[in-house]
């Protein structure tokens, strides 16, 4: 339903009942409103009792009443209420109307006499949510927080609305979608939702800026029924089984639900109350998605929600992924004093705003959220409650995030083979653009991989930055990895397995599926690891177009894993091998860790690093890399607890920061070394 209230001049009103007739006279009113709007409920033959319109009275002040309509826009229209009430009340004026939330109908409805009430009982139990006159609710018992706001703005021109996109650093993916919703292709006229949407950020004052432009154009160009948005957070793992939480997706109809993913668990790690949540969406999703705009919210560090769950919300229907924008150093100042200007106070003038914002080219919106709230806190320290004044303002430290996925493999140790194999990939799919561009047909090349080494040899990571990489040239449409191994691919009864692991692949659809220690599904017991593997064979094919698969595990056992299907070799176009780091390599890694960290490594104490590392080359499965960083995070607790055997006061900044040689020590290492072959088992096992 949408909500609308009107204010009506009622002066010259006059309803007749059989042969006499009411009159409404400003000064002397000798009926009471309500009875008068029972004439009109009495009238059963001018309500319709579908619900596609309910109309009652308010507060009446003067001549002036207040009237509450309810309104199917699939159904009926204000324009219909309106012709009842002229038709109903003979001489009305109308001074002025707009849609409202369902908290302010709520009150008109509270303020009516209730035994006139025309309403079906099923509105009635939606409106009884628990929403406050401020439109915000928090259900202690349901598990969730609701908020609803009606949007008064529009905007209806494209350039209009560039202007307002271009002062939040768009995105490329929330310009594509811009273009798109102003396309003239488009007809001007809701008939459904052919996408929704899901905004990534790291910040959720990012995230609603990218929401408030995105509800104001699509209201602008007709797209929208309503100009009203709920939005549900603090979500817990239970809210999906409150009766409340079907009633917000009712109440939501025709309208606009935005749905935050920071899911509260509370079953443990191992729960399913997540995977539940999801499916619960999921079917809010196909049932209401046609009439009502679902728009999903990652903030990124407090989802709980894994990227094959956000995948899986787009079966069935389309969900367009929309980011945060960056821009540079003076775009960011931009941006930090419009937020500054909009704040309840200023904090500091001008001219301090540079103090908050680190040295750096490339600055995220969710980065400048992060400096306003510093900048905000310090104000009201400051110039509000100056008695808790600080005068030594610290510039804001901020985790540089980049966006060069390419750049950031290069920067890894080692791995020449492996980056020489992605640069031809990439200039292959550059190559097929401009082959596309000379009509040239391409063929889609299977892209699945192996990847074979030991523990600590980066397979993960290239794999994750491969996603990155692909979806920046094109190739993959959002380039997220699902990680997977046997104890997610195989189900527990005969017939499961299959289901899940295209599950998996739906999931990955437009990414990486990545596999580790894919040789754990070689399965001699049962035929649920064999099932498994005769799946993902099917589905490579399948999905050829949408996901790229790499496998992964140690070399000895791949060859075996790869034996198990003869389809399974002719599927995959790339055996990539990560080596073990040498001494050198290791302590390169090192080297980028201290420095990461903040901290420093003496001359003697990386001499001390490199005799360890090279020893711990010679053992079989030593960790490689994270047998560097379990050697560094051995060696600051070593140094903490060296430093705070003096008084702290003592302690300086490059102690803080030095590791001598004493804080470097052997980490733990496996019994068996590289030249031994002896066979590891019982005697006589074969």
């Amino acid at each position: 339903m949408i909500f609308y209230r009107l204010i009506i001049d009622i002066s010259k009103t006059r309803v007749k009942n059989g042969d006499k007739e009411y009159i409404f006279e400003s000064e002397r009113p000798y009926m009471r409103l309500s009875e008068m709007f029972k004439l009109l409920v009495d009238k059963k033959d001018t309500y319709s009792k579908d619900l596609s319109r309910i109309i009652l009275p308010g507060e009446l002040i003067g001549s002036q009443l207040t009237v509450g309509c309810a309104v199917d826009p699939l159904k009926s229209s204000l324009f219909e209420c309106v012709k009842l009430l002229k038709k109903e009340l003979g001489l009305i004026k109308i001074i002025e109307f707009e849609e409202i939330c369902s908290s302010s109908f709520r009150e008109i409805c509270n303020f009516c006499d209730h035994k006139y009430l025309f309403m079906i009982s099923d509105l009635e139990s939606t409106l009884n949510l628990d929403i406050d006159q401020r439109g915000s609710m928090f259900a202690r018992d349901e598990g969730f927080r609701l908020s609803e706001k009606v949007f008064t703005d529009k905007i209806k021109t494209k350039k209009e609305c560039l202007i307002k996109v271009k002062e939040i650093l768009p995105s490329k993916s929330f310009i594509e979608e811009i273009n798109r919703i102003y396309s003239k292709e488009n007809m001007k006229r809701f008939y459904g939702h052919p996408v929704h949407y899901l905004i990534s950020a790291r910040d959720m004052g990012a995230a609603q800026d990218i929401i408030d432009i995105l509800v104001t154009s699509l209201i602008g160009t007709k797209r929208l029924l309503s100009s009203r948005v709920i939005s549900l957070t603090d979500l817990k793992s239970e809210s999906c089984r409150s009766s409340e939480f079907d009633k917000v997706f009712d109440l939501a109809k025709n309208g606009s639900v935005v749905v935050s993913l920071d899911i509260e668990q509370k079953e443990g790690i191992f729960s399913t109350s997540n995977d539940l949540m999801r499916r619960v969406i999921q079917e809010k999703l196909e049932k209401y998605g046609e009439s009502t705009l679902f728009i999903f919210v990652d903030v990124s560090g407090k989802t709980s929600v894994k990227d094959e769950d956000i995948a899986l919300l787009q079966t069935g229907t389309d969900v367009i992924q929309i980011c945060e924008g960056s821009g540079n150093r003076k775009e960011a100042k931009d941006y930090l004093v419009r937020l500054i200007d909009k704040s309840k106070y200023k904090g500091c003038d001008s001219s301090t705003i540079d103090q908050y914002i680190p040295e750096g080219d490339y600055f995220t919106v969710s980065d400048i959220y992060k400096i306003y709230h510093e900048w905000y806190d310090r104000g009201l320290r400051n110039i509000i409650y100056k008695a808790y004044k600080d005068d030594v303002i610290k510039p804001l430290t901020i985790e540089q995030y980049t966006n060069e996925p390419y750049k950031d493999l290069q920067e890894l140790i080692g791995l020449n083979s492996i980056k020489n194999v992605i640069d031809d990939i990439i200039a292959t799919a550059k190559l097929n653009r401009i082959r596309e561009g000379m009509n040239l047909k391409n063929k889609c090349a299977s892209m699945h991989m192996v990847f074979t080494g030991n523990p600590g040899t980066a397979k993960t990571t290239v794999a994750r930055l491969i996603g990155h990489i692909l979806k920046n040239e094109e190739v993959l449409s959002s380039g997220h990895m699902v990680e997977c191994g046997r104890q997610d691919l195989v189900g527990k009864y005969v017939g499961w397995t299959a289901r899940i692991v295209e599950e998996k692949f739906k999931a990955a659809r437009g990414g990486v599926l990545f596999i580790d220690e894919a040789y754990s599904l070689v399965d001699r017991s049962n035929s649920y690891g064999a099932e498994a593997i005769n799946t993902i064979v099917q589905l490579m094919e399948n999905y050829r177009s949408d996901v790229i698969v790499i496998l992964a595990g140690y070399p000895d056992k791949m060859k075996e894993f790869m034996d198990q299907n003869e389809g399974l070799n002719s599927r995959i176009a790339f055996y990539l091998d990560f080596p073990d780091y040498d001494k050198d390599e290791l302590l390169g890694i090192m080297d980028l860790m201290v420095k990461q960290y903040g901290y420093k490594l003496s001359k003697a104490a990386r001499e001390k690093a490199g005799t360890i590392l090279k020893s711990a080359c010679d053992y079989k499965n030593f960790g490689n890399g994270r047998y560097v960083r379990n050697m560094l995070e051995q060696a600051t607790m070593h140094q903490a607890r060296r430093l705070m055997k003096q008084e702290k006061e003592t302690i300086t900044k490059k102690e803080a920061m030095l590791i001598l040689p004493e804080d470097i020590s052997e980490v733990s290492l496996p019994e068996i070394k590289k030249e031994d072959n002896r066979t590891i088992g019982f005697i006589g096992e074969r």
